[in-house]
C-alpha cells in the first residue's frame, strides 16, 4: 500500500495543500488575537476577585475558549477538507465510491440494522443484546463520512461510527469504522472473526460465545483472532489460508499506521485496534477500532493517518471480495 498510498497523497496535497496552509494561517492569526484577549481577561480577574474565585473563572475561560476553537475556528478547516480534499480522494482510489460527509437519505436506518444484526457487542444477562446507539461526542456526531458505491461490482459502504449503550450501567462503547458489504456467496449459516483483545475478554464485550468458537489450522491467524461458526466445516471450507492471511496482514497494516502516522495528545494503543467480522448470507459486515477519518489537525492539515487508513480499508476491501471469491468457486458447494 505505501507506494500507491504516497502517488495519492502527493497528489492531492499538491493540489489542496496552499489553500488549506491559507486557512491555517488565518486560524493562527485569530488564536493569537483571541490569545491576547483572554490573557488580559485573565490579568483583570486577578487583579479584581479573590484567590478562590479566579481560578473558577480561568478554568471556565479555558473551557469556554476550547470550544470556540473547535466549533468556531476549525470549522472551515474541517469542512473545506471533507468537501475538496475527502472526496477527491475517494474519487482517486475508485471511481466507482462516492464520498458524503452526513448519510444518504435511509442509511442512518440500514448501518444500524447491519450493526445490530452482527451482533459485536456481545451479550447482556439473558442471552441479550447490547442495545447500542450512535452518540454524538464532542460535535462529531454518531456516523459520519460515508463512503459508498460497488467493490467487484457488488455493494460497499464505508463510514466512520461512535456507539455507545443506552443501558443506565452498561458502559460499551465503540468509536471507529463501519464496513458493510456483499459477497458472492450466501451462507446457510454464520462466520464470525474476532481480533483477541484482552480489555474486550476482560470487559466482557467479545461478540464469540465460546460454545460458537472453531478451531483453525492456522497458528499465527489463532494467536491474533478468535473464530465462530455454527459449523465447523464452513468456517475450515471459506475461511481458507488466503482469507486468513488477509486478515493478519490488514492488521498489521492497521497498527503500522497508527504507529507512524498517530501525533494526537492521547494516542490510541495499536493493540486495542478493534477488528471484527460478521458473514450471514451474503451481507459481510466489520468493525474497525481505529482513527476516525477526513479529520484533519493543525499539526497534520493534510490528515495522513486518516488517509491511510481509509485507503488500506478500501484496500482490504476489494482484495477481501477477491479472495472470498476464489474460496467459494474452489469451494464449488
Amino acid at each position: 500500500m505505501n507506494e500507491s498510498f504516497e502517488q495519492l497523497y502527493q497528489q492531492l496535497s499538491e493540489q489542496h495543500r496552499p489553500q488549506l496552509e491559507t486557512i491555517r494561517k488565518s486560524i493562527v492569526r485569530k488564536l493569537w488575537i483571541a490569545g491576547f484577549l483572554g490573557a488580559a481577561v485573565v490579568v483583570l480577574i486577578l487583579w479584581l476577585l479573590p484567590l478562590g474565585e479566579y481560578i473558577i473563572h480561568i478554568i471556565t475561560s479555558l473551557f469556554i475558549a476550547f470550544f470556540a476553537y473547535k466549533y468556531f475556528l476549525k470549522r472551515p478547516y474541517i469542512l473545506y477538507f471533507r468537501e475538496h480534499v475527502a472526496k477527491n480522494f475517494v474519487a482517486l482510489v475508485d471511481s466507482s465510491l462516492s464520498y458524503s460527509p452526513e448519510p444518504p437519505d435511509n442509511w442512518r436506518d440500514r448501518i444500524l440494522v447491519q450493526y445490530r444484526t452482527a451482533r459485536f457487542d456481545g451479550r447482556g444477562l439473558g442471552d441479550s443484546t447490547r442495545r447500542m446507539e450512535p452518540a454524538d461526542t464532542m460535535g462529531s456526531p454518531g456516523l459520519s463520512n460515508f463512503i459508498a458505491g460497488e467493490i467487484e461490482g457488488r455493494p460497499f459502504q464505508l463510514c466512520c461510527m461512535s456507539m455507545q449503550a443506552t443501558g443506565k450501567n452498561d458502559k460499551t462503547k465503540f468509536k471507529g469504522l463501519f464496513v458493510s458489504m456483499k459477497v458472492s456467496k450466501s451462507l446457510n449459516g454464520f462466520i464470525k472473526i474476532e481480533r483477541r483483545v484482552r480489555r474486550a475478554r476482560i470487559l466482557g464485550t467479545g461478540f464469540i460465545p465460546k460454545a460458537e468458537r472453531r478451531k483453525m489450522d492456522h497458528t499465527a491467524f489463532e494467536r491474533e483472532f478468535f473464530v465462530g461458526s455454527n459449523d465447523q466445516v464452513t468456517a475450515m471450507q471459506y475461511l481458507t489460508a488466503d482469507v486468513m492471511e488477509l486478515l493478519l496482514n490488514f492488521k498489521s497494516e492497521l497498527i503500522d499506521i497508527q504507529t507512524r502516522f498517530n501525533r494526537n495528545l492521547f494516542p490510541q494503543n495499536p493493540n486495542m485496534i478493534r477488528l471484527d467480522l460478521f458473514w450471514r448470507s451474503d451481507q459481510v459486515s466489520m468493525r474497525i477500532g481505529n482513527k476516525k477519518m477526513f479529520k484533519p489537525t493543525m499539526q497534520d492539515p493534510m490528515c495522513k493517518d486518516s488517509l491511510a487508513c481509509c485507503l488500506s480499508s478500501l484496500a482490504f476491501a476489494t482484495r477481501f471480495n477477491q479472495v472470498i471469491t476464489k474460496s467459494i468457486k474452489e469451494t464449488a458447494i
